[in-house]
């Protein structure tokens, strides 16, 4: 009978250092600005991809009036991130509306080398809040 104990104890003993700690990666709240040839970026996306030996999900904001701030799940993975931006040049109907804040839709105007092929890196440091802030040619 005392066999089977140990298993037991052996069980509630993982159980208490699993569910003890932090759990997943730190995370640090980050904000800035984005411009594009010395103008604020209106409406787009920002993206920190983690890079590198930085390990964990993608995260991001949307930029609007040129301000940004990734504070989803606690903001962005500590380390070393590819920065990926997107900006969308509203487009208006006859009357002045603004299509791309009522469809979703609009033209993204900043060159691949900003998303896509982005070549674009931070690395986030462990600590309270940091800004980072992009100022594209």
């Amino acid at each position: 009978m005392h066999h089977k104990r140990i298993p037991f104890v052996l069980l509630l003993s993982l159980a208490c250092f699993c569910g003890c700690g932090p759990s997943g990666p730190q995370r640090v709240i980050v904000s800035g600005s984005v411009s594009y040839r010395g103008k604020p970026v209106q409406q787009g996306t920002i993206r920190f991809v983690p890079s590198g030996g930085t390990q964990g999900p993608a995260s991001g904001a949307v930029i609007e009036n040129g301000k940004y701030e990734a504070t989803a799940n606690g903001g962005v993975i500590v380390g070393t991130h590819r920065v990926e931006i997107i900006a969308i040049a509203p487009r208006k109907d006859p009357m002045g509306r603004d299509l791309a804040a009522m469809e979703g839709a609009g033209t993204q105007y900043l060159p691949a080398t900003y998303n896509r092929q982005s070549k674009l890196t931070v690395t986030i440091e462990p600590g309270g809040a940091a800004e980072h802030n992009f100022d594209l040619q």
